[in-house]
């Protein structure tokens, strides 16, 4: 058997909740939650992960696409947010912790070790400190136009939020995205939620609207490197092909959800 099969399935079994086990699924009934264990291999067909997903959320299931590679090289990340996911984090309500603005150091360092996919870029960068410890940041875009809403709408992307990793904080996201409202007035906020992890309910819960499934991301791999490199955007020197003959192959993600949630100022409600 896969050694990322064999460890990571045993992992998911010892977590003490009722499961089925049919590999490359576990799945728990009682949080209608499914794991598929992605062995990494070459793929051709683009929209195979996401449909998968499309298939189980029909059926009132998340399903949480693993990784190969996010196992081998972030196996401790992986392992808090599995226990977060199932309520055993530690737990702070928001209405204890207060907002700052943060630098992009802090960010970056914060995101790194508590978000999956790091921190890219991004204009504004609030914290929620409880007892001087930063518990959870997000970040957001710069204003970016939309010129079929108008030259004077405002519109921004919520780019990461990200608990500390051992820690929840229960209400957070909301408040952080309050303290930004307040503090920039936008007309909207988009942001995507990753399928291979997340089924966007949170963003749900808090207002946004679905609008549409993105297209999955195409990624080049290789199976011992287990780097991804997107096709675009190469080391250079390097190109799709030199690297295909070098033993590196395509996989493609299940895509994002992408939502917005639109925003009234005081102008308009009155």
């Amino acid at each position: 058997m896969n050694a990322f099969l064999h460890n990571a399935a045993a992992y998911l079994t010892t977590l003490g909740m009722e499961y089925d086990i049919n590999l490359p699924f576990v799945h728990f009934p009682q949080r209608q939650v499914s794991f598929h264990l992605a062995v990494l291999s070459p793929c051709s067909e683009a929209a195979y992960f996401q449909q998968m997903s499309i298939d189980y959320e029909a059926r009132g299931v998340r399903l949480i696409h693993l990784w190969e590679d996010v196992w081998n090289t972030q196996q401790p990340l992986v392992e808090m947010r599995i226990q977060a996911l199932f309520g055993r984090s530690d737990r702070v309500f928001a209405r204890h912790t207060a907002v700052q603005r943060i630098d992009k150091l802090l960010l970056r360092h914060f995101m790194q070790r508590n978000h999956l996919h790091g921190s890219p870029q991004a204009r504004y960068k609030y914290g929620l400190f409880y007892r001087d410890a930063l518990l959870a940041a997000a970040s957001f875009s710069a204003r970016r136009p939309m010129p079929q809403r108008g030259a004077a709408h405002n519109s921004y992307e919520l780019v990461r939020f990200a608990n500390l990793a051992s820690c929840t904080v229960v209400g957070g996201l909301s408040k952080l995205l309050a303290h930004f409202i307040r503090d920039v007035r936008p007309d909207d906020i988009m942001t995507y939620a990753d399928r291979d992890w997340s089924a966007g309910k949170s963003y749900e819960r808090l207002g946004f609207t679905f609008l549409e499934n993105t297209r999955p991301q195409a990624f080049l791999i290789h199976p011992d490197e287990q780097v991804r490199y997107y096709p675009h955007r190469l080391p250079e020197g390097m190109t799709a092909d030199t690297l295909r003959q070098q033993g590196y192959f395509t996989i493609y993600n299940a895509g994002n959800k992408k939502y917005v949630s639109l925003q009234k100022n005081d102008d308009e409600q009155n």
